[in-house]
């Protein structure tokens, strides 16, 4: 079957490549089967066709498809319709958003929070306008929510992960700034288990004018 040149072809060809790294050998085999070309003329001509994912399957083939999978072997590729319309030669590239899809739900939803919901909350010009104590408290929420998902994505992966406190970032040398940070993590501690019988102390060394702090675990 002799496939006609379209750019947008070539343009998911060419984004899709760079994530899924499959030779171009593997694209004109998938274009070349009559039902994958429907696929794709049903996304670009469909208004009510959102979104196209592309995953490969054990062999490397490359598989699309009209719709979310429900579960992933690899990394998969997505596009979608930034509007309700059809996708034409002359506007594919504004007209669509794409992005990856890991195989593990939970790393995808970590890296969403993390990446776009958490940087987004925690640029102050981002919610300029809102009254402080609807700022202060959904930046305090969505903290909360990252936390929850980082120490979630380590036991997924057998390992035990302290969240960070919020203001971390901000110590500022002190025993009380210190001290908040290490009741904020003792807080944690009652909900991972395995670190339940220890005691969390703070450690002040050094000489005059040069003042270290440290935190231990110590047997309780």
């Amino acid at each position: 079957m002799t496939i006609p040149t379209d750019v947008r072809l070539e343009y998911l060809e060419r984004v899709s490549s760079l994530v899924l790294k499959f030779k171009p050998d593997k694209w004109s085999k998938m274009i070349g089967m009559e039902e994958n070309m429907a696929l794709f003329t049903e996304f670009f001509e469909k208004p009510d066709v959102p979104v196209l994912v592309l995953t490969l399957n054990p062999a490397g083939m490359i598989i699309p498809c009209l719709g979310f999978p429900a579960s992933l072997k690899s990394k998969g590729m997505y596009f979608i319709k930034k509007r309700p319309e059809s996708i034409g030669k002359d506007n594919y590239k504004e007209r669509l958003v794409y992005g990856d899809i890991s195989p593990t739900p939970v790393d995808q939803l970590i890296a969403i929070v993390e990446e776009v919901l958490y940087s987004l909350l925690n640029q102050s010009e981002n919610m300029s306008g809102w009254p402080r104590v609807v700022s202060e408290d959904i930046v305090k929420q969505v903290h909360k929510l990252k936390n929850e998902m980082f120490v979630m994505g380590g036991k997924i992966k057998g390992k035990t992960l302290l969240p960070i406190p919020e203001h971390l970032g901000s110590l500022d040398g002190t025993l009380e700034s210190m001290e908040r940070t290490a009741l904020e993590l003792w807080r944690n501690v009652d909900f991972i288990p395995e670190l339940s019988p220890f005691i969390l102390f703070i450690g002040v060394t050094g000489t005059p004018g040069k003042t270290h702090y440290c935190l231990r675990l110590c047997p309780g």
